[in-house]
């Protein structure tokens, strides 16, 4: 997700009471915010989940569309990624959008 100058402190503030919000009501939701240092105002948000299931109740949550508007009103969302591991240990990624 990227923003502007002028939206960068009110959707950093956003993403890190949703953050806190993740963390503190879905115990087992380890979720973090990083910020790209080569491009100005681009962010990338995680949450790591130990079943799909969990992973699809979250998807649905009000609080993953409070995301989501989030990122809409104050900035641009790019790309969202959904990323699984196998038995064997690799990723298998399915983009969605």
């Amino acid at each position: 997700m990227s923003t502007s100058q002028a939206h960068r402190r009110e959707l950093i503030q956003a993403l890190e009471g949703l953050r806190k919000r993740a963390i503190s009501d879905e115990s087992e939701c380890a979720c973090d915010v990083f910020e790209d240092l080569a491009i100005p105002n681009r962010f990338l948000w995680t949450e790591w989940w130990r079943t799909t299931n969990e992973a699809d109740r979250a998807q649905a949550s009000d609080r993953f569309r409070a995301l989501l508007g989030a990122v809409q009103l104050l900035g641009t969302l790019e790309d969202v990624r959904r990323v699984s591991r196998s038995s064997a240990g690799t990723p298998a990624t399915n983009n969605e959008h």
